[in-house]
């Protein structure tokens, strides 16, 4: 007896985002395929406005896998993704698009003594000065603030900042620089 599979279709697929794709901007956001009950190559890509899409990882899915993820990092606009999954018989079939959406909600807080990939600098990507308590400058730069004033690390206390985001606009207000102990 003769055993035929039915070609996968594109609602066959399940794409989930991390928080329904809202992130804050430059933080990382996963989105996930879930299982389609069998073995597939699964490619992620990333909507452009050319004639091709970029190819951002290409990952399998084993039958006994839940799900594969990719983790769009440092998400500083919005950006649409979505994967294509083959499994080496039927035809590639592409998943739903998930739109990732780069939010500008500024934290108020940050732990650049913790070098631990979290909350390590302030509003990386975007130019920005830093001033002290006193109104003086203490720091000025294009990607954002490491929390280093002058070579050394920043005294734990709150900074008052003047940002540009990404999209040109201009924010102002305060952030904390905390030191867990």
């Amino acid at each position: 007896m003769l055993n035929v599979r039915r070609p996968l279709q594109s609602g066959d697929i399940k794409v989930v985002a991390q928080n329904n794709g809202v992130v804050n901007i430059s933080q990382d956001v996963e989105i996930q395929v879930l299982n389609t009950g069998r073995d597939n190559n699964v490619l992620w890509f990333r909507r452009t406005d050319g004639d091709e899409d970029d190819l951002v990882l290409s990952s399998y899915l084993h039958a006994s896998d839940s799900s594969t993820v990719f983790v769009a990092r440092n998400v500083l606009h919005s950006d649409e993704y979505y994967a294509l999954i083959d499994d080496d018989v039927c035809p590639q079939v592409m998943s739903r698009t998930v739109k990732v959406d780069a939010e500008y909600v500024l934290p108020t807080a940050f732990t650049p003594y913790v070098k631990d990939g979290l909350n390590d600098d302030f509003m990386r990507g975007c130019k920005i000065s830093i001033f002290n308590q006193f109104g003086m400058k203490v720091f000025e730069g294009n990607d954002g603030w490491d929390g280093q004033v002058h070579g050394d690390l920043a005294y734990p206390g709150v900074y008052y900042y003047s940002v540009t985001l990404p999209d040109g606009s201009h924010r102002e207000g305060s952030v904390e620089v905390v030191r867990f102990r």
